[in-house]
């Protein structure tokens, strides 16, 4: 087995779900290690930067059916410790996240990929316990405050992703025949910077056109029929 020291409890706890019991844990695959594979079957636990994985997955989507585990943490308990380990707080986030935040991550990632015949995508929502020190060396925005590791209390469900299709079936739903980015805002209950994000997806994947302004925001129109029905269980 290759090391895993410093893996994190939540990418560990992602593998577990998602390894069958015979399956291969930390394998090596050419050039590359994968977090899973059994089979003709490799499944990878990526938290963010998707983009970066492209070189490999062009490489094992030669050889074998990969599914990209993308986890989104819906609830977060931030829980600060000292250099002892003794808790000296603990609290709940007020950010709360939503499959709508895979666009951060997808606007990056090449069609080419979530197109391809061999390729899934599966978003984890979970719950995380945030372990936190007051060790001066994290980030300015935390204030000097370092993570130390993401606890994973609960997987709450599980959301296949095969195609564009399925990418655009999660915000279908609240999008009108036209709309503009405080629509989406509104609609979703999410921030402008990441309505701009799902808007400049949709259009450049031709799900809409912009059609003209409405105030001081562009007016998109939606270009689909979608009426496809989803049977969740297409690779």
């Amino acid at each position: 087995m290759i090391n895993t020291y410093n893996e994190s409890h939540l990418h560990y706890a992602l593998k577990q779900k998602f390894a069958p019991p015979y399956a291969q844990i930390e394998a090596q695959i050419g050039p590359y290690i994968v977090d899973v594979v059994y089979g003709d079957r490799i499944v990878e636990i990526q938290t963010q930067n998707l983009r970066s994985q492209q070189k490999k997955l062009l490489y094992l989507l030669e050889r074998y059916w990969v599914k990209i585990v993308h986890p989104i943490i819906t609830t977060k308990w931030l829980c600060l410790i000292d250099h002892q380990d003794t808790v000296i707080s603990q609290r709940k986030s007020p950010k709360k996240g939503s499959c709508f935040d895979l666009f951060h991550e997808i606007i990056f990632f090449p069609n080419t990929f979530l197109n391809h015949a061999r390729f899934s995508m599966e978003i984890a929502m979970v719950q995380v316990e945030e372990i936190r020190r007051d060790d001066g060396k994290g980030s300015r925005q935390r204030k000097g405050i370092s993570i130390l590791d993401r606890k994973c209390l609960k997987i709450e469900q599980t959301v296949p992703l095969y195609d564009n299709e399925d990418v655009f079936r999660l915000i279908a739903p609240y999008l009108p025949h036209r709309f503009t980015t405080q629509d989406i805002c509104l609609q979703m209950g999410i921030s402008a910077s990441l309505s701009q994000k799902i808007a400049w997806w949709l259009r450049t994947n031709d799900w809409t056109r912009c059609i003209g302004k409405k105030g001081r925001f562009h007016l998109y129109q939606r270009e689909d029929h979608y009426e496809k029905p989803f049977n969740g269980n297409r690779k």
